[in-house]
């Protein structure tokens, strides 16, 4: 999924104007975020006749003066609208009934925590829309009934009943948030399953929540196993719908944190740390292959004289431009990083040296028609690279010390060159 907000538009409905300013103050401040408020159910049906676009959201008071008894959520319910119920009436039996219309949550307006709670809430149904799940049950009716209540908060929901047919489409579809896995399957156990995924997806690739039945006592089973979470039979919705909202969150928590620790936040490239992790493997692969492997060090030439002119602001929009385009040129399987201040890094695995030639003009052609803005007018970019060429199974560092060297032959030689040893 791409990051930023999928809804468009959403549609508050409060008679009190502390909570309703206090909502849409905060909501506004969403790019690209529409709201609209109403103060009473004439008022909201108004809205929703007028408004040509679909709502994408429907934050809900239940106590309006024309509707005291929450008849809004059945009148918004009937387009079709995802609701968040925020009130100040807290009655279990009315949360309930209102979770069994497939309402995304209940807040009780009982301290600025659940505003706050609130925004966290509506922030994360922006980012999760559309996300990918899949269920994995034998039993038709809990499928359904799961499926059901995903999909009511905007999750892309897919279902199966074995083992086999979930890593089939695990498989072939690697974009997968989640997978809620049931005790039985078609084919085999739940825990099997959780098992054999974990060997396959780390926690930051994948969520797993586990759906134990009542009498089995597998539950910490799957945790050991590999489960973030589980869910014993038989369970309400709103506990359903938290335990997937914190999964979810957990693994958006668990990739910010890989991002921060593998990637260069200028760039957005990997890290020096990151990279050589990265490598080792891939040159690995080619010696097994009997392929050769090609490692350049690139340089952004005259770099400190850009920071000195310019600003460090036009220096990093040249670092970011440059790494765009070498990200661009690259191949599927080559590994680009950000090495140190304006150097950069390429390993090229299975890369014949009739073909380093061309494809590293196309690196220095792309680069020099990169205009940077800059006070005064644009700036131009040239890059000098320095290649190595191993067929026989150099390790790493060794390699990078030889591109070095060929490196400072290409500064030294006028720059904007490309020097291969």
């Amino acid at each position: 999924m791409k990051p930023g907000p999928h809804f468009s538009r959403i549609l508050i409905v409060e008679d009190s104007k502390f909570y309703a300013d206090a909502i849409s103050k905060m909501l506004r401040t969403i790019p690209g975020l529409t709201v609209d408020c109403a103060d009473s159910m004439d008022s909201a049906t108004q809205y929703l006749a007028g408004n040509k676009d679909k709502y994408d959201l429907a934050l809900l008071d239940l106590v309006l003066p024309d509707a005291p008894s929450g008849e809004i959520v059945d009148r918004v319910r009937k387009h079709g609208i995802p609701i968040i119920v925020f009130t100040g009436l807290y009655d279990p039996s009315l949360k309930s009934s209102l979770f069994s219309k497939g309402i995304v949550d209940y807040v009780v307006k009982d301290s600025p925590v659940a505003l706050e709670y609130l925004m966290e809430l509506v922030n994360y149904l922006l980012f999760q829309s559309g996300q990918k799940v899949l269920v994995a049950c034998s039993d038709p009716k809990l499928r359904s009934k799961q499926v059901e209540r995903l999909s009511n908060i905007k999750l892309s929901v897919w279902a199966c009943e074995s083992a086999v047919e979930a890593k089939k489409i695990l498989a072939k579809h690697d974009d997968f948030s989640m997978v809620i896995v049931s005790d039985q399957l078609s084919d085999g156990t739940g825990i099997e399953l959780v098992s054999d995924l974990r060997r396959i997806y780390n926690t930051s690739q994948l969520s797993i929540l586990a759906i134990p039945s009542t009498t089995g006592g597998f539950a910490s089973q799957y945790l050991r196993y590999g489960a973030n979470d589980f869910l014993r039979q038989p369970y309400s919705s709103e506990e359903f719908l938290c335990r997937v909202h914190g999964a979810l969150k957990s693994k958006s928590l668990l990739q910010s944190l890989e991002k921060a620790a593998t990637r260069d936040f200028l760039t957005g490239l990997l890290n020096r740390r990151a990279f050589f992790e990265a490598a080792e493997p891939s040159i690995a692969q080619c010696r097994r292959a009997d392929q050769p492997v090609v490692l350049a060090m690139a340089d952004i030439d005259h770099f400190k004289t850009i920071n000195d002119s310019h600003g460090h602001d036009v220096g990093d929009l040249a670092l970011q431009a440059v790494a765009t385009a070498l990200k661009t040129e690259a191949r599927d399987a080559d590994i680009v990083c950000r090495f140190g201040g304006e150097e950069f890094c390429i390993l090229l695995p299975n890369l014949q040296s009739a073909n380093i030639s061309a494809l590293f003009k196309r690196f220095s052609k792309t680069i020099k028609a990169i205009k940077v803005p800059a006070p005064g007018g644009l700036t131009n970019i040239s890059m000098s690279f320095g290649i190595v060429f191993d067929p026989d199974g150099k390790d790493i560092e060794q390699m990078i010390k030889e591109a070095d060297i060929a490196l400072y032959e290409a500064k030294n030689s006028g720059r904007d060159k490309i020097v291969v040893v």
